[in-house]
């Protein structure tokens, strides 16, 4: 197993990884408590890519790559820029800007493998940081352009990242807030709003559902009003604040009302809440039994956007993407734990 890093860690957290057996590429080290918590996430056992986007090398594109920075479609040109200034650790993060009178690709993606496909049966785990500005998170991206931005999407890398096998977190319209969906954006992963857990189709249903009615952002849909993650209301991203990501998928049988997905946020290093919990949920092939999900593009894509709009430039950081096989730690936390085997609150 290969763990792909690019986060430093200490001299004595280095001979720790290395016990645990692996390939680890190793940059330079530092004693930043970051750094080392980041490493220790990343050495945890199950981890396969472990992406601190603190290298050099991340920022480039070769039209030959399988994997990285790509850029805005139909140019050579990257929109995605390595950022020394606004990291969660390390020596960098990956910054996307989103200037205005632009259209719908108007930064590229960062696409990387997980290591592993996740087909039927199977449960993977993502965990990654995301910052936006106030001009992101103060844009009324629906009223203005008819459109929202993308977070990341979750997809097969021999398939397109617009598919039955997709999973993408997005803006809700006119709400700086993530919801979800799949199979190219047809079917939302929305909840019963008298049933906590279950898909519903047709309201009243929840844009956003906690653990429970008392814990969590159950939020729903016609009454868009800030949580807490205390049982009610939405969660609204805060501006220039790293809020960490974390997903668990469990995927039953294609076709079948019988996958599990999950997805919590946990602000500046606070507890893990949860806005996705969609149990009985139909996951989709694209005709191909074996194909699965193995890979994660990270975009501020927008369909349907305008480059006639005008707007300030926005911008959306991201940081410390973790694929694994078993419950990430989150960060800051002391012992590998994370929401499944830890206190979530």
């Amino acid at each position: 197993m290969t763990h792909r890093r690019t986060a430093g860690i200490t001299a004595l957290l280095l001979g720790a990884l290395l016990a645990l057996g692996g390939s680890h590429r190793i940059e330079a080290a530092t004693t930043s408590s970051a750094d080392a918590d980041f490493a220790a996430r990343c050495g945890a056992p199950g981890v396969l890519t472990c992406q601190g986007f603190d290298a050099a090398s991340v920022f480039t594109y070769s039209s030959s790559q399988t994997e990285g920075l790509y850029p805005i479609y139909g140019t050579t040109t990257l929109g995605g820029f390595q950022d020394t200034t606004v990291k969660a650790s390390g020596a960098s993060s990956l910054r996307f800007d989103i200037p205005g009178n632009t259209g719908a690709d108007m930064a590229g993606n960062f696409s990387w493998n997980f290591g592993q496909n996740f087909s039927q049966n199977s449960t993977f785990y993502v965990q990654f940081q995301a910052r936006f500005d106030q001009n992101y998170v103060g844009t009324n991206w629906g009223s203005l352009a008819n459109t929202s931005p993308k977070l990341s999407i979750f997809y097969d890398q021999n398939g397109s990242s617009c598919a039955n096998i997709e999973l993408t977190t997005v803006e809700f319209y006119g709400n700086p807030m993530p919801i979800m969906y799949s199979d190219c954006g047809s079917v939302s992963l929305f909840g019963s709003t008298t049933s906590l857990g279950s898909y519903s189709a047709s309201t009243p249903l929840d844009l956003q559902e906690g653990s429970s009615a008392s814990s969590g952002y159950n939020c729903q849909y016609g009454s868009t009003t800030a949580g807490t993650g205390n049982g009610s209301g939405c969660f609204f991203y805060p501006a220039n604040t790293w809020i960490t990501f974390y997903y668990k998928v469990s995927v039953g049988t294609w076709g079948q009302a019988n996958s599990w997905v999950q997805a919590w946020v946990a602000v500046n290093g606070g507890p893990y809440q949860q806005f996705v919990n969609i149990k009985n949920y139909t996951l989709n092939d694209d005709g191909n039994a074996a194909g699965g999900f193995s890979r994660i593009m990270l975009t501020p894509y927008m369909t349907g956007k305008s480059s006639s709009i005008s707007y300030a430039t926005a911008h959306v950081w991201y940081d410390e993407l973790v694929v694994s096989t078993q419950p990430i730690a989150a960060p800051n936390e002391v012992l590998p734990s994370s929401p499944g085997n830890v206190q979530v609150k």
